[in-house]
C-alpha cells in the first residue's frame, strides 16, 4: 500500500482523542485533592507568576477562560487558603493572586503525585517524541486565527 499523507480530519480526530484522554487522565488524577483542571490550572499559573502575583484578568487571559469563572474559582481559592488577594503597586484598585505557603506546598506534592501517575501512562512513548510534542503545541498555542 502506497504511503499516504495523513489527512485533516484525521489529525482533528486524533488531537480530539488525545485531548480527551489527557482531560480524562487529570480529572482522575485530581479528584483526590477536590480540584478541577481549570482550578489546578489557575494555581499552576499562579505559581509562575511569581512573589508579585498575577492580576484576575491576565489569569483568565491565559488560560482563555470567562472572567466571572475564574474570579469565582479565585475566590473559592482564597477560601481554601491556596491563593491570597494582594494590592497591585501599579493600580491601588486592582488586586492580584499570589500563592500561600500552604498552597505551594500542596500544590508541589500534587504535582508530584501526578508526575509518578504519567510516567507509566507515558512510558511507551520516547522523551525526544514527548518533548516534540509539547514544542508543537506550545507553538499552536500562540498562533493567531484567522479573522
Amino acid at each position: 500500500m502506497p504511503h499516504r499523507q495523513v489527512t485533516t480530519y484525521q489529525t482533528v480526530i486524533l488531537q480530539a482523542r488525545a485531548f480527551r484522554k489527557v482531560r480524562k487522565f487529570m480529572v482522575v488524577a485530581l479528584s483526590p485533592y477536590n480540584i478541577t483542571i481549570t482550578e489546578w490550572l489557575i494555581i499552576g499559573t499562579t505559581i509562575d507568576a511569581g512573589p508579585t502575583g498575577i492580576r484576575i484578568s491576565e489569569l483568565a487571559k491565559t488560560l482563555d477562560v470567562e472572567m466571572p469563572v475564574v474570579t469565582n474559582l479565585v475566590h473559592k481559592a482564597t477560601n481554601t487558603h491556596w491563593l491570597r488577594r494582594i494590592e497591585d503597586p501599579h493600580d491601588k484598585r486592582a488586586r492580584r493572586v499570589v500563592m500561600t505557603h500552604a498552597g505551594l506546598e500542596r500544590a508541589c506534592s500534587i504535582e508530584g503525585d501526578i508526575k509518578k501517575a504519567t510516567s507509566p501512562w507515558l512510558s511507551d512513548i520516547p522523551a525526544s517524541e514527548l518533548t516534540g510534542f509539547y514544542r508543537v503545541i506550545a507553538a499552536l498555542s500562540e498562533i493567531s486565527l484567522p479573522d
